[in-house]
């Protein structure tokens, strides 16, 4: 199974990404797609498991300053 950019679109994204400096080189909407998963709270991905998971907890009030 190839990559869903193909070879060279892979490639071109690559060679991009070294002469811009980037750090990571997301060559398709598919790998974009699950990096941005990645950082989104677990009942986004499983929402069954919601009533085991409580909203995450703020250690700053509502409308607190940010320091």
């Amino acid at each position: 199974m190839g990559c869903r950019a193909g070879d060279q679109g892979v490639a071109v994204a690559a060679l991009d990404g070294v002469e811009a400096g980037a750090y990571e080189v997301l060559a398709d909407d598919f790998t974009r797609q699950v990096k941005g998963f990645l950082s989104d709270d677990v009942t986004a991905l499983y929402p069954q498991l919601a009533p085991w998971y409580p909203a995450p907890a703020t250690p700053y009030p509502p409308g607190a300053r940010l320091p």
